[in-house]
């Protein structure tokens, strides 16, 4: 998924509105992406991950420019939500105009 941050705290938000996905039927305990920092995006650019809105439960990881980092985040982290309902990664400053790559995501 392509993702052009065109502000400083643009986002990349999947599934709001959407069906929830119940965590303890499934026996989830984390959520795992990938992200490639392409095009207009710096060394130390942070972004944040969110389950549900939770922003004050928000996990922020560092993106690497011009290459894939693999990010595990447990859902006790996030919140611990008993149900998923929108998953967001948000730009935290990032310099714009500037374009990730989000690949991988599931729930484990």
């Amino acid at each position: 998924i392509s993702v052009i941050f065109s502000s400083n705290y643009g986002a990349l938000q999947i599934g709001y509105g959407g069906s929830a996905i119940t965590v303890s039927t499934l026996g989830l305990t984390a959520i795992k992406f990938s992200v490639y920092g392409g095009a207009g995006t710096p060394a130390g650019t942070m972004a944040q991950a969110v389950i549900n809105g939770d922003y004050g439960s928000a996990v922020s990881f560092a993106i690497s420019a011009n290459g894939y980092t693999t990010y595990t985040i447990p859902l006790s982290a996030l919140g611990n939500p008993a149900t998923i309902t929108e998953f967001v990664i948000q730009g935290l400053n990032v310099g714009v105009p500037s374009t990730i790559y989000v690949d991988d995501i599931g729930f484990i």
